[in-house]
């Protein structure tokens, strides 16, 4: 009779207080975006005929590189990338002094013992909070691990997620993380093919020979015409092939998953202790026989 209350309230107790527990963190929306190779993908094939005329002189451009969208998911996860992101768009506070997140109003509460949000004032007295590299790279430790880049072996398709206390938030920032990993690979890939111009431009002014200067104003002509279609394209490097939304329901804490595994748990841990028991008052037996 004594164990069988104990099967009862032992699991009982236990998922009680993880579901209790796990009450107190602070949701989390999941929202996420499958993309797929950008533009730059066709736009940044190798010019044989540029690498030829290179090689004639000496030079090294270009050479193989990796193509922008291995680039960018490389990029995204990068501490210069996100912390430039953070300190872009000011999102220390969301990162480190979010409190809650009042659902029907789609707002998040900010914690006023860390962060005045009227004055944007640190409130904490932790030195990682008053020193603004300790909490840049506090933030950044933050958000990098609620971002994650997943390619799928089997389709080739790669999935970028992102954690947040609001659903809309999530989607906001995961936009925008795709929107700005496309925009400085599109300013680097711009500046490449503008220092490629003025390399053959300056080339240009050295040659007397008809065919050389042919084969340079043809070349001047092929990478100015890249120059333009790479500045107008905004997907370069990760093109969205379905858009993020917002999520309905919390990816996190599960609260009754995590509580039905502690109950499980509380089961077995009871099992094992009666049989302990049992077990134990057996040798007690043999023992005084």
């Amino acid at each position: 009779m004594q164990f069988k209350i104990y099967f009862i309230t032992v699991p009982l107790v236990l998922s009680t207080l993880t579901y209790i527990i796990t009450s107190q963190f602070i949701p989390l929306y999941t929202a996420f975006s499958i993309v797929a190779p950008g533009n730059g993908e066709q736009i940044s094939s190798p010019n044989n005929e540029l690498n030829n005329f290179s090689r004639i002189l000496g030079g090294t451009a270009g050479q193989a590189a990796m193509s922008p969208t291995e680039m960018a998911k490389l990029i995204i996860k990068s501490e210069f990338f996100l912390k430039g992101f953070i300190q872009k768009y000011n999102l220390e506070p969301e990162l480190l002094a979010i409190n809650s997140y009042d659902k029907s109003n789609n707002l998040l509460i900010t914690d006023t013992s860390k962060f005045n949000p009227k004055t944007k004032e640190w409130l904490a007295k932790e030195p990682e909070y008053q020193n603004p590299q300790l909490r840049l790279n506090m933030a950044y430790m933050n958000l990098n691990s609620k971002l994650s880049v997943v390619d799928d072996r089997f389709t080739g398709a790669t999935t970028i997620t992102l954690d947040t206390p609001s659903p809309t938030l999530s989607v906001k920032w995961l936009n925008l993380l795709i929107e700005e990993v496309n925009f400085l690979l599109k300013s680097k890939k711009k500046s490449e093919y503008q220092r490629q111009i003025s390399f053959l431009e300056n080339e240009l002014l050295k040659r007397t020979d008809t065919e050389g200067r042919n084969m340079i104003y043809d070349l001047i002509f092929s990478t100015t015409n890249k120059l333009m279609m790479v500045d107008s394209t905004n997907s370069f490097a990760l093109e969205s092939v379905a858009s993020a939304y917002p999520p309905l329901k919390p990816s996190s804490p599960r609260k009754v998953l995590i509580s039905f595994a502690f109950f499980i748990f509380g089961l077995i841990l009871v099992t094992i202790i009666a049989f302990l028991k049992i077990y134990l008052k057996q040798q007690e037996k043999h023992f005084h026989e």
